[in-house]
């Protein structure tokens, strides 16, 4: 299994996109972007129920790139 070293979560950016960490307070955009028809014709996955279903999505993506198994 691939085991990632990164200390803290790395900061991308460019003069366009800035790709940063995932944290809680983005659960409510990525709610309403998962609710939206044209956001969601391009994602092969069903629309979150809840807040809390995002809150957790998010939490596993901490806990992933935390314990070094993932990057987000």
């Amino acid at each position: 299994m691939l085991k990632l070293s990164f200390t803290r979560f790395p900061t991308l950016e460019t003069d366009r996109l800035i790709l940063r960490e995932h944290t809680l307070e983005d659960a409510q955009t990525w709610f309403e972007l998962r609710h939206n028809p044209d956001v969601m014709q391009y994602i092969d996955r069903d629309s979150p129920k809840d807040i809390a279903e995002v809150e957790d999505y998010i939490n596993g993506l901490i806990t992933g790139f935390e314990q070094g198994e993932s990057m987000g």
